[in-house]
């Protein structure tokens, strides 16, 4: 298959997954209204799972296509061994292609500068502390955890993923739609235009740290308003 085909696939697949996180979101907010925590607990990590797979086919047809990405990125993308590693490969190439002159060959704050450093080491903090947990709760769920996380190795259990996955609510789902729909846009516009990229970098981190520590209060009032809804 070519570029465009390979394109149009994971575009595709990605509406397929839009429409399921939609039906699943219905049922997570049913749940809610009842109540109904087994629903509940069921409908929150299967949109992880959801989230997590709109994430990796988004990747993917970022990759596949703006024809800025050349076939030597795209190549060292797909074939990292983890998820994680794609979005890091991704953002490097893209920052030394904007920043770094032909000599340099590494991403400092020397030889990018104070500012352009500094947005790229926030978003290596967001890929690691924020979307890599998800990656590693939807990893464990794909393997049956759905009650004790094992480690990597399968031999021992993990307490912190387990009581990551045990504590997954409403607000942790939005947060984590809130994060990968701005993380997409910001790397559309690291990849397309440096121009692009940092007069609208702020936005979008703006709207990812808004929703993560504005939402508590909000959230509760967002509980209070679907539990007081009547059903039809």
């Amino acid at each position: 298959m070519n570029i465009r085909e390979l394109q149009k696939i994971h575009i595709a697949n990605r509406q397929q997954i839009d429409k399921a996180i939609t039906q699943i979101n219905m049922v997570l907010n049913d749940a809610l209204k009842s109540n109904n925590t087994a629903k509940e607990y069921a409908a929150t990590r299967l949109l992880v799972f959801l989230w997590m797979s709109w994430a990796e086919t988004s990747l993917d047809a970022i990759i596949y296509e703006h024809p800025h990405v050349t076939d030597d990125i795209r190549t060292k993308v797909l074939t990292a061994r983890k998820e994680i590693d794609k979005w890091h490969i991704l953002i490097d190439e893209c920052f030394k292609k904007h920043y770094l002159s032909k000599k340099q060959t590494s991403i400092t704050r020397r030889s990018i500068g104070h500012s352009p450093y500094t947005r790229y080491l926030c978003l290596r903090e967001i890929i690691e502390k924020e979307i890599n947990i998800f990656i590693e709760i939807r990893n464990r769920l794909a393997h049956g955890q759905w009650k004790i996380a094992l480690n990597t190795e399968a031999t021992n259990k993990s307490q912190d993923i387990t009581t990551k996955i045990w504590t997954l609510s409403k607000k942790e789902i939005l947060y984590l739609k809130s994060t990968l729909v701005n993380l997409n846009k910001i790397l559309n516009d690291l990849i397309c235009s440096k121009a692009t990229f940092e007069r609208d970098f702020d936005v979008y981190i703006s709207r990812i740290d808004k929703t993560k520590y504005d939402f508590d209060e909000k959230f509760e009032w967002y509980l209070k308003h679907l539990r007081g809804m009547k059903k039809k």
